[in-house]
């Protein structure tokens, strides 16, 4: 066996018969001698040999000598003519983050409601008042970068001022750097909640340890008895682009059901409307880079780390508000320079969008 600088093995018992070299250091070299070997066949002796080989292979012990939380190391094998490479994943023990439930079963010591708004004040309040009819006590955290802010007042709010114009994903990462709850429920600060906004259903799927997920999509209704669904279901495609770096395509879609729920499917990018692990999100992050322009940026960042669901039986309504002040940020020319800041920090030379 050879192995890095830094490692060494053990091997015990010492067995007769058997000759070992290089024991407690990288390159361990187990034989047995051609004498020893003839003598035991002709003896018939060949079953308790094999027996007391296989106990040698059984009792090697390997051990890292170089710290590091997270590496990895290959063991080269080597039998007469084979060669085999067993890769070794070192690892430090990662401790869990643990969140308080609170006495009782009460749904705001688990969720809280996240919002960004810019210069729509009537949207924030009616959001707030439908929140309020179906949770009462859940907390609400509101980033604002409008220019002149109006104060959003009330049992478990938390209104966040901004800097004018900062940017939707600077006031993402304000308003989820301030959520204390194990998850989270991103919406838009013109959506309304119904009764279909269920979220005990969607803790209950995060909680699935078989499912294992990070965040849960829903869908957003709009127009006359909700005639209008919007999913945005897209699924990512990752390929070789050549020298010039690798190609990503998204397209509409999903990859399979969920065996424990058949009405949400895996897929690479959600609505607006989602109930994500706290912890889970800001391992990734959002860009502030990205002012006025990003959804699918997220998700791209997250491509990889992030177990992403969508639900159709999940959804919240789109009261949709268009105030002049904000149309005029929402409508203004997107810089070209966004879209090589996507580029310049993943190996994505291209970006597809395929419906």
């Amino acid at each position: 066996m050879n192995y890095t600088p830094y490692l060494f093995v053990s091997v015990s018992p010492n067995p007769p018969h058997i000759i070992i070299r290089g024991n407690n250091t990288v390159d361990l070299v187990i034989s047995i001698p051609l004498q020893t070997l003839k003598t035991q066949i002709q003896e018939t002796r060949i079953s308790a040999l094999t027996k007391t080989i296989n106990n040698v292979l059984q009792n090697i012990y390997y051990r890292n000598t170089f710290y590091d939380i997270f590496t990895r190391d290959v063991i080269h094998v080597k039998f007469l003519q084979y060669t085999m490479d067993i890769n070794v994943v070192i690892k430090e023990v990662t401790l869990p983050r643990l969140y308080d439930p609170k006495p009782g079963n009460d749904i705001a010591n688990k969720v809280t409601i996240v919002t960004k708004t810019f210069e729509r004040p009537d949207s924030v309040r009616n959001l707030i008042k439908s929140t309020r009819k179906y949770y009462p006590n859940i907390t609400i955290v509101i980033a604002d970068d409008s220019r002149e802010p109006i104060s959003f007042q009330g049992n478990n709010i938390k209104h966040y001022i901004m800097p004018f114009a900062e940017g939707w994903f600077a006031g993402r990462n304000l308003a989820i750097s301030q959520v204390r709850t194990k998850y989270f429920l991103w919406v838009d600060d013109d959506f309304e909640f119904t009764k279909s906004t269920d979220l005990n259903k969607c803790v209950e799927r995060l909680e699935d340890s078989d499912e294992n997920l990070d965040i849960v999509g829903g869908v957003v209704v709009s127009g006359w008895f909700g005639l209008f669904q919007r999913h945005f279901d897209q699924i990512i495609e990752v390929s070789d682009g050549g020298e010039t770096g690798t190609r990503l395509c998204r397209k509409s879609g999903v990859y399979r059901k969920l065996y424990n729920y058949p009405q949400c499917s895996i897929t690479s990018i959600v609505v607006n409307f989602f109930m994500a692990k706290t912890m889970s999100v800001r391992s990734i992050g959002f860009d502030p880079e990205l002012e006025r322009v990003g959804h699918s940026e997220f998700f791209f960042d997250g491509f990889g780390y992030l177990r992403i669901a969508s639900c159709s039986d999940f959804s919240i309504k789109h009261s949709q508000t268009k105030p002049k002040e904000y149309m005029k940020y929402r409508n203004r020319k997107v810089d070209p320079l966004i879209y090589s800041i996507i580029f310049s920090k993943t190996i994505y030379n291209v970006i597809k969008k395929r419906i």
